[in-house]
């Protein structure tokens, strides 16, 4: 098979596969499915293959992500495929709640030299494995990572609670911790961050916070350039799922939601509140 570039697989708008979506997905899956391996590499690695010929550092131990990964060569089709569609290069991204840097990764590769990432993801261990990601694909220079929480106050002093084999479930713990694995650490305002303000495309994926952090991105969204927000969207890990989507979309944001079979479609609030406890949703303007 052919080796083929990533709007090519992915790209719903630009791939002429995009005319035919059940084929586009099979020959996707078949081409990835084929070039995906993972290699032991001691210390806490596997080393991967993911989007054709990227390598990419996994965790042995995780029973999240990392299985997905090592056996198929990607994650989450139709979020990759939206953030194909919508970043160039130049621009800048967001990827809050990185955890592995599947996403920070693909981020980098789509801004180019010329655009930066900026990585947030407080668990140490998954941190380590991210920058050797980003170490081995060249991307080093132009990736920013923190490794640090992001909510609605800079310097809110918080438990994050990370499950065992799960590194990616990592939360704020929102009860005592009652002989929980937690790290403690402090958050921070995105739209504080340097060159935050600059973002044309953010993902949030923090398993609750997501409401927290768009109240801390408050100078992002009065700004001009913020045009995409990708939010895994936890209906029943927010006090009032109604209040945050009236803020959005009083902010000028129409909603989407990211669909496993349809990809990209339009919803509405009532919608949203009545479907699954989660879905993957992307706020537009």
């Amino acid at each position: 098979m052919l080796r083929m570039n990533l709007r090519t697989l992915f790209g719903h708008r630009t791939s002429w596969l995009r005319h035919f979506p059940k084929t586009h997905q099979r020959i996707r899956s078949k081409y990835l499915v084929r070039h995906a391996m993972g290699v032991p590499m001691g210390d806490g690695m596997v080393l991967c293959r993911i989007l054709g010929p990227y390598k990419f550092y996994c965790d042995p131990d995780d029973r999240g992500i990392s299985p997905h990964i090592i056996m198929d060569g990607y994650w989450e089709p139709r979020t990759t495929e939206a953030i194909i569609d919508r970043l160039r290069l130049g621009m800048t991204a967001i990827d809050a709640g990185a955890n592995l840097g599947y996403f920070t990764m693909l981020m980098g590769l789509m801004v180019g030299e010329t655009g930066r990432v900026l990585s947030f993801e407080p668990v140490a261990a998954s941190v380590r494995r991210l920058k050797y990601s980003l170490l081995i694909n060249g991307l080093v220079e132009r990736t920013t990572v923190y490794q640090e929480p992001l909510g609605d106050e800079e310097g809110r002093a918080v438990d994050i609670i990370v499950p065992e084999n799960l590194e990616g479930g990592a939360h704020v713990a929102n009860a005592p911790l009652d002989g929980r694995r937690a790290v403690a650490a402090r958050t921070r305002r995105l739209d504080m961050i340097p060159g935050a303000l600059d973002a044309t495309l953010v993902k949030i994926d923090t398993e609750g916070m997501e409401h927290a952090i768009w109240r801390g991105m408050a100078g992002m969204i009065a700004g001009p350039n913020l045009r995409h927000i990708i939010v895994e969207f936890t209906r029943d890990g927010y006090s009032d799922p109604g209040a945050f989507l009236d803020e959005v979309t009083a902010a000028g944001f129409r909603l989407m939601h990211i669909h496993d079979r349809d990809g990209v479609v339009p919803t509405t609030r009532e919608k949203i509140l009545a479907g699954p406890w989660l879905q993957m949703l992307l706020f537009e303007r």
